[in-house]
This record gives C-alpha cells, structure tokens and sequence, in this order.
C-alpha cells in the first residue's frame, strides 16, 4: 500500500502520537500523519492519512467535529478536566438539568473562547502545557470558534452529558468549564469521545490493532461534497502532475463551473491508491493544488 486515509478508534489514554506510532507499524507505513490531535484522554475518531495522502490532511482538519463529553459539577481544575489539579469544590447540589440547557445559550453559535492553559496552543513560540507545567505566567488570547449544536443530558452518578457540533479547534474542555462559571459553580470534564470527523463517523472507525490495507476508506466517504473524475489521457495526466494548469473542459464534463476541490483518478477505480491529484476548477482553467503522484509521458511527448 503506498496511500489511504483511515478512521482510527483512539482508545483513551494513549496520546496521539502514541497512537500514530501503533498505525504506523501495524500498516508498515514510513510516511504517516494525523489530522487533528486528542487529548490523552480522550476516546474517537483519529483521522490517520499514509504515503502521499499526509498532503490531504489538510483538508480533514479544518472539518467540523462532533463529540460526547461527561462533566461532573461544583469542582474546578487547572486542566479544565479531572485529570488536572483540583482549584475549587462547590456544592452543585441545586443545579437541575434546566438550569444547565438555560446557560449553554450563552455558548452556543459564533463565539470567544479561551482555550485550557494546559493545551498544545503556542504561546511565544513554546506549548502552552510546556509553559503550564514550569508555572510560568501567560496569557492565551480568546479565539473566534463556532458550536453549531449542543445538547445536554443527564448521566449515572451525577454527572452529566454534552452533545456537540463545533468547527475545528474548538476546546470541549473550554465549554464545559466556561458552562461551570455562567453557573457559578465549576465544571470539569470527566470523559470526553469524538463521533466524528466531517463525514467520517465512529462507526467507520477501526481499532489500530484491525488495520490493514482493506480499512482504508473510500475517497468519496471523506470528501462526499467534493467532484471526484477519472483521466484517462495520458497527455492530461502528465501536464497535470508537473504543476500545468489546463482548460477545464479537457477534464470538467458539461456547461463546469467553480470547484474548489476536485479529485482527480487515473484508473478505472476510485481510490486513494490511484488519486493522483486534487486540483481547482477557476476562471475555465483547472489548476493543481496538491499532485501525489508524478507521471512522466510514456512515448508521446506532448506537443
């Protein structure tokens, strides 16, 4: 196998990179990536690209991300979730499950967030954790996140549940422990799971210890929005994958119009192993974004 894309069952515990050195040798992969990090903690759906699709990671990453998260009231930690230092305890004993869907209006929608001082967020070039861990003082600046949807339950034992949809780089930890302050009285994570990816759900996921090359998925299940085409000329395969833009009606079948993702395969089967490029359809030209494969003319130098 020289390229996929793979849904990976995160267990919890294991940081991602850990995770990613499990792919890596169960596939037998030298060049491997992920598309999003986990907490430690945290359970789900780990995005796991190989060979030449690492150059897509790109794409998966700025995705929309649904997850379930446990939290427990009346407790505050440094971390944001009950792995961290106990700050405050509060009696939370009055708070109903109303109360809860009343304050997470204030969270929902457009919105600043802060994320945790113990997170992989650069702060003056080193890891805010990095920084967190020494005691050093710092500051991180809120950033513009979106929570398209949020749901909250009751769970076993006191603790609560929290649904939700929310675009890239939105903190979960954040949104519980900002739901503790609206309430006035703290809010901690106690399990968090990613359910999904964009269009890639858990139910696609394998565990890293069932991978194989039959696990990889299929190109339309990660980009399903997007145009994917086969090419069968030589001559168009070729300028392509040298960098060439070219009319796209050569590729673009009918009255084409604005792309900004399409697919481009080389065979009679769509995928990964025979994606060969992801190109734009702009202004009747198809110009290349990402080349993964270089083709070279096989007799015929086109003129």
């Amino acid at each position: 196998m020289t390229q996929g894309i793979f849904a990976v069952d995160k267990e919890s515990g294991l940081s991602s990179q850990a995770v990613l050195n499990r792919c890596k040798k169960q596939l037998k992969e030298k060049k491997i990536g992920h598309g999003g990090t986990l907490d430690p903690m945290a359970s789900g759906v780990l995005v796991v690209a190989t060979g030449g699709c690492t150059r897509l990671l790109s794409y998966v990453m700025g995705a929309k991300k649904r997850y379930l998260a446990t939290f427990r009231l009346g407790i505050t930690t440094d971390t944001y979730d009950i792995t961290g230092k106990v700050i405050s305890e509060t009696d939370a004993g009055d708070v109903e499950l109303c109360d809860l869907v009343v304050a997470s209006g204030a969270l929902r929608g457009e919105i600043l967030q802060v994320p945790p001082r113990y997170s992989a967020i650069h702060v003056q070039g080193k890891r805010a954790y990095d920084l967190a861990r020494k005691g050093e003082i710092f500051e991180i600046p809120p950033r513009r996140a979106q929570v398209f949807e949020l749901k909250m339950d009751r769970a076993p034992d006191g603790l609560f549940t929290m649904y939700c949809e929310v675009s890239s780089g939105t903190y979960v930890r954040s949104l519980i422990h900002d739901l503790g302050q609206i309430l006035g009285v703290g809010a901690t994570m106690t399990d968090l799971t990613r359910l999904s990816v964009g269009d890639i759900d858990i139910e696609k996921a394998s565990k890293v210890e069932d991978l194989s090359a039959a696990s990889a998925l299929d190109p339309s299940t990660v980009f399903p929005s997007d145009l994917h085409l086969l090419v069968n000329e030589e001559s168009t395969l070729v300028a392509i994958s040298n960098g060439r833009s070219i009319a796209a009606d050569r590729i673009v079948p009918g009255d084409y119009r604005e792309y900004d993702k399409v697919f481009l395969y080389e065979s009679g089967i769509m995928s990964f192993d025979s994606l060969f490029a992801v190109v734009r359809v702009r202004d009747g030209l198809i110009v290349p974004m990402a080349v993964l494969q270089r083709k070279v003319a096989s007799h015929v130098t086109e003129s």
